[in-house]
């Protein structure tokens, strides 16, 4: 039984679910064909039963909060947000609790302090999610309004980022705190999560402008703005509902002003050779594309 879950990913073989609540990710040998198939072990955890947030002390095998997760083949890349911090494990791996080999956003594995100690192009702020494509690697950095890329997949702890997006450089973390003078841009991201390469193309979900960006090349230049976009009529708009409630999440959904073409807060994004899948979070609903 997993509290929240998150992210899913897999390799094939081995299927990742990250349990954000239950700071844990569950790991199933087999893709299960029941529902009712238990977890064989977990990462973050000693055990299936325990749910505690770093178990033992900040550690290479502890989570706090963990949000997205991606395995390319190689690696599972898993954001512990609750650290600031992205760990990677080279696959496969085999026991509950095993410690992660590599650590960003923090100088070590025993570290989490927000930003690394502050604002540059190795500390992250809450970061929501992880893609690989086996060669390069993108993380949105959620709370600083910006996704990092590096061209060639980090080897060492720390390893800053090559290149931002949703900011003009590595120190700027410009955003959510814009959105209240109007300014929304090709260029700028309201709390970023889901992030996908395919057919070398970028997708990043800019959640809080209820949209997704897309660049129709990967970006070369930091602050490169977007070629394209998902859920809003220009690159130059944000609309959304008005809400009857709030929740602890967020909002509460409003059907009435559904359609095919808008969303209202995507989180994340897949493909495959044929489709494109958005997830419209605070609709409940999965939106399909024909490539």
């Amino acid at each position: 039984m997993t509290m929240n879950p998150v992210a899913v990913c897999g390799d094939g073989k081995t299927l990742f679910v990250t349990d954000s609540i239950g700071n844990r990710v569950l790991v199933f040998n087999r893709f299960p064909e029941r529902p009712d198939v238990a977890a064989d072990f977990v990462l973050g955890q000693p055990n299936l039963l325990d749910c505690v947030p770093n178990f033992g002390g900040l550690s290479p095998s502890s989570l706090k909060y963990p949000y997205g997760a991606h395995c390319d083949g190689k690696y599972l890349w898993v954001a512990d947000r609750g650290n600031h911090r992205v760990l990677r494990w080279t696959l496969p791996v085999h026991a509950s609790f095993q410690p992660a080999d590599l650590v960003l956003g923090q100088k070590d594995l025993r570290s989490a302090e927000r930003n690394g100690g502050g604002l540059s192009a190795r500390g992250f702020n809450r970061p929501g999610w992880v893609y690989s494509d086996a060669r390069r690697l993108v993380i949105s950095d959620t709370g600083n309004h910006r996704v990092l890329l590096w061209h060639r997949l980090p080897q060492s702890h720390g390893q800053p980022a090559d290149l931002v997006l949703g900011q003009k450089d590595f120190r700027t973390t410009l955003g959510w705190n814009l959105l209240s003078s109007g300014y929304i841009g090709k260029d700028s991201f309201a709390h970023p999560t889901g992030v996908l390469l395919d057919e070398g193309r970028l997708y990043v979900c800019d959640s809080s402008n209820n949209r997704v960006l897309v660049w129709n090349r990967l970006p070369t230049s930091n602050g490169q703005p977007a070629d394209a976009l998902i859920g809003q009529p220009d690159l130059d708009a944000r609309l959304a509902p008005v809400p009857s409630k709030t929740w602890f999440y967020g909002y509460l959904p409003d059907f009435q002003h559904n359609t095919a073409g808008n969303l209202y807060f995507p989180i994340a994004v897949a493909a495959d050779r044929q489709r494109l899948y958005l997830s419209d979070y605070n609709r409940c609903r999965v939106l399909i594309y024909n490539k």
